[in-house]
């Protein structure tokens, strides 16, 4: 991802950078649009911030055309223990059909960094205003490859 500049911790500055992709609308839902990380930010008592965006074009078949839909997200994350993650996140999507609604949502969660290349996620969400579910429990897998 190209940096903008980098975190200067004593100034309390964020790293910022841009990650621009086109995602062909090829998958049905629940599959949506990357994420761009625009901003992460190391707090006091070991807290992070991170701020995403992003725009997808959505396609419409009725009527025809496409829908520009704007994603943004902030969350805060506390490491607890050395392997131990907690985090919240509140997350906001304009609308994605002619007809919809904009979505807010809310979600927390915990991370386990199982090895250094191997890390476990789950987390409950909800929707606070919008179309979306009123609860959901979420998985995730996530593994690192190459040397680092």
């Amino acid at each position: 991802m190209p940096r903008f500049f980098e975190s200067d911790e004593a100034a309390g500055r964020p790293s910022l950078g841009v990650l621009p992709f086109v995602k062909l609308p090829l998958a049905s839902a629940p599959i949506g649009s990357e994420r761009v990380e625009l901003a992460s930010m190391d707090l006091p008592w070991a807290l992070a911030l991170d701020a995403n965006a992003g725009v997808a074009a959505v396609g419409q078949r009725r009527p025809d055309g496409f829908v520009v839909q704007g994603l943004t997200s902030a969350s805060l994350a506390r490491r607890v223990l050395e392997r131990l993650t907690v985090f919240g996140e509140l997350s906001f999507a304009s609308r994605d059909q002619h007809d919809g609604r904009d979505r807010l949502g809310a979600d927390v969660g915990v991370g386990i960094l199982v090895t250094r290349a191997l890390a476990l996620d789950g987390a409950v969400e909800t929707t606070l205003r919008g179309d979306g579910p009123d609860y959901a429990v979420r998985a995730g897998l996530s593994v690192r490859f190459g040397s680092r």
